[in-house]
């Protein structure tokens, strides 16, 4: 009867169930947003490996720059949980300024992909951004490949440039970079599949990666009922976030209303372990997905 009543409530709030997402990072991780910083040591010693060789334990690996500097060395890229990145204005330690990253060392020249960088290997790829500060313009560089790519074989997906940048001097969240395309090769890192990320800094100015959020195509975590996302709804650790406030109503099996609120962060926690409708709506625009509270 409840999976009659369910049925039925999927069908009058519309749509096609999909495909469900994921956090790519363990749920006492990451934030309500479902983004992981760099602030702690245990975060840094649980998810990075260094260097430049294979490493199947950890699931950020950072990679040094790929050319030789002026002292015949490759620069090694630097992760601490200490590191103060730079404000909106650009500055050292300025207003708004987070703590916690990985200096990119730049590359040889504008353009040039040899900067440092980090790369992972995910299962699938539904969802990714990051958070990125700098005193200069920024002009990082997106690749993909099949998964478990070297960085030799890995393409181009999108790179900025000096006359246009990712963004000007200050902190940026770089968001929904699945949804960037090649203009000719058609390559994003969109993929229900094994997908090898490489999120690379293309200008000789360094840049402090701060954060991470990567969703993958997962079980029993949030599975849409409309074939398209417009409010960016997605769920992790029983809290529902979208990207900007909306009327959230929450619905059990027997469609009865159990939660109302206004707002970007929903936290179900206090709902008993089971399977939810949820339906957010902002103006005109509407999502609806289907969750399970564990």
């Amino acid at each position: 009867m409840k999976k009659t009543l369910l049925f039925l409530l999927c069908v009058a709030l519309g749509g096609t169930v999909v495909k469900a997402q994921t956090s790519f990072f363990d749920p006492e991780d990451i934030d309500a947003g479902g983004w992981l910083w760099f602030d702690s040591q245990a975060k840094i010693d649980k998810y990075f490996g260094y260097g430049n060789l294979p490493d199947d334990t950890h699931k950020i690996q950072v990679m040094d720059a790929q050319f030789e500097n002026e002292s015949g060395e490759f620069e090694a890229c630097e992760v601490d949980p200490n590191m103060v990145g730079y404000g909106t204005d650009g500055v050292l330690g300025g207003p708004g300024a987070i703590t916690g990253g990985i200096k990119l060392p730049g590359s040889a020249g504008t353009m040039q992909y040899n900067g440092g960088g980090i790369l992972l290997n995910l299962p699938s790829c539904s969802q990714m951004s990051v958070c990125l500060s700098c005193d200069d313009k920024m002009t990082p560089a997106l690749l993909m490949g099949p998964g478990k790519s070297e960085l030799i074989d890995m393409q181009l997906v999108r790179g900025y440039m000096l006359l246009k940048p990712l963004s000007k001097a200050g902190i940026y969240r770089w968001n929904n970079m699945q949804e960037l395309a090649h203009s000719e090769t058609g390559a994003t890192i969109k993929s229900s599949g094994p997908v090898s990320v490489y999120v690379v800094n293309s200008r000789p100015h360094h840049l402090i990666l701060h954060g991470i959020q990567v969703y993958t195509d997962g079980v029993n975590a949030i599975e849409t009922v409309k074939n398209d996302n417009p409010l960016g709804m997605v769920y992790a650790g029983n809290t529902v976030t979208l990207k900007e406030p909306a009327q959230v109503r929450v619905y059990n099996v027997s469609g009865s209303l159990v939660k109302s609120e206004t707002s970007s962060v929903v936290d179900m926690n206090d709902l008993p372990k089971g399977m939810y409708i949820i339906k957010a709506q902002n103006g005109n625009i509407g999502d609806t997905a289907k969750v399970l509270v564990r």
